[in-house]
């Protein structure tokens, strides 16, 4: 049976890296995630993981080509933005779990992460999944399965 995957920010950057951008920086993370947007692989994000998505990708489409950016405007970039992250989240096996306000207030009073890595711990841990990430040390010792994209990988049947 395949894990289900709660996939972490810092991925899903990556994979737009690699799309947008030609930086191939990590390709267990272009492949995690067309795994999922093909439906092959069932994955979970949170809504904060879609909004600093597409808060990402706009802002490096608006950087200077010298500085690794496409230098587009802010209603191009915009455009780009929204269809780029409509085509990674708007099909296949993406689940986003819901942020209630009992999840924020938990991750407030976590006191073992800064906020952004407590949101994604429980997150993850509200949907019974794999974290995947690149930030293996920031959560491995929270007795919860975390796995780099490509340990994730290894234990799928593709």
């Amino acid at each position: 049976m395949a894990l289900r995957a709660y996939v972490d920010k810092n991925v899903v950057f990556q994979y737009a890296h690699d799309k947008l951008f030609g930086e191939n920086v990590a390709q267990s993370s272009t492949v995690l995630v067309q795994s999922i947007i093909s439906g092959t692989i069932e994955a979970y994000v949170s809504p904060d993981v879609v909004f600093a998505f597409y808060n990402h990708i706009h802002f490096k489409l608006r950087r200077s080509l010298e500085r690794g950016g496409k230098g587009l405007d802010w209603d191009d970039a915009a455009q780009q933005a929204r269809e780029f992250t409509e085509v990674t989240f708007g099909k296949g096996a993406w689940h986003v779990v819901s942020l209630t306000i009992e999840e924020l207030r938990a991750a407030l009073r976590d006191h073992r992460f800064d906020f952004e890595d407590a949101v994604q711990f429980h997150s993850a841990k509200q949907a019974g999944a794999v974290l995947v990430t690149w930030n293996i040390r920031h959560f491995e010792r929270m007795g919860m399965p975390v796995k780099t994209p490509k340990e994730f990988l290894r234990e799928q049947p593709l």
